[in-house]
């Protein structure tokens, strides 16, 4: 082989090698990029599952105070309904009361000895209850506190 020959010959390994080089080069370049952005990716999903795990504790614990508040609110109407029931109770009994009192006026039986404005036994107690009812915090009306997120 002459000199001229072996030169190409080197030269052309020396191209494929430093093409090899470069080539691996980039491959290695890309290679770091996708490691750089997977990491970032894992980042943030971990920061997404953070945040999932923090809304779903949040979510249960406004599902026990609205739990609460719904027992609460059943109680309520219980007691309503409860009242109701006394209070119809009670103006039924005063309703009698009333015509037997308008009865004996008409027929001229009362012999009234200052005892008209007297309400009947039912009655007074019922008024004695509505007085001592305090209304719970929900039937109040409360308002929920800021919150401060």
């Amino acid at each position: 082989m002459n000199s001229q020959s072996m030169y190409f010959k080197f030269t052309g390994r020396h191209n494929e090698r430093n093409e090899a080089v470069e080539e691996a080069r980039a491959l290695r370049e890309e290679r770091d990029e996708v490691s750089r952005q997977a990491a970032l990716a894992a980042v943030s999903l971990q920061k997404s599952a953070n945040i999932i795990d923090l809304l779903k504790a949040r979510i249960g614990e406004y599902d026990k105070k609205i739990e609460g508040d719904r027992t609460t609110i059943r109680n309520d109407r219980l007691k309503i309904k409860k009242g109701l029931s006394d209070v119809t109770s009670c103006l039924k009994t005063f309703h009698q009361y009333l015509e037997s009192r308008q009865r004996d006026r008409e027929s001229g039986c009362l012999v009234d000895h200052g005892t008209d404005t007297a309400l009947p036994e039912g009655f007074q107690a019922l008024l004695d209850q509505v007085r001592s009812i305090q209304p719970t915090e929900t039937s109040a009306g409360s308002k929920r506190p800021a919150s401060s997120s």
